[in-house]
């Protein structure tokens, strides 16, 4: 089984306010889901995940997105590599809180990392 990793915009477009890109990605969000309810993907979690959903100040959002996690999460990585962050971010510009997140991916062995 094919592991992705969903940062955490992709959880949070169902309950975004709403616009035709936002519906879009929201639609493609739950067709991933639906893989996933079929056994053909799993879905890997991280601890940089929890820490920004944790964040998330609308209360119901932050409820909705944790329900969605606790059911379709069956494994997290709970520890990010600061050197290997460090690599990602040198090597792509990229910075902190995207870096953890591919941290994380690679460090959960997950062959796809999908981003907003």
């Amino acid at each position: 089984m094919k592991k992705i990793y969903l940062d955490t915009n992709v959880w949070c477009r169902p309950f975004d306010k709403p616009s035709e890109r936002i519906a879009k990605e929201a639609e493609a969000f739950l067709k991933i889901l639906e893989e996933v309810s079929s056994k053909r993907y799993t879905i890997t979690g991280s601890v940089v995940l929890d820490v920004e959903v944790g964040n998330i100040e609308e209360g119901e959002k932050k409820v909705a997105v944790e329900g969605l996690m606790s059911t379709f999460v069956p494994q997290k990585v709970l520890e990010v590599s600061e050197s290997k962050q460090r690599k990602i971010m040198r090597a792509t510009g990229l910075k902190i809180p995207d870096a953890s997140h591919i941290t994380c991916a690679i460090r959960g062995q997950s062959e796809f990392y999908i981003l907003r």
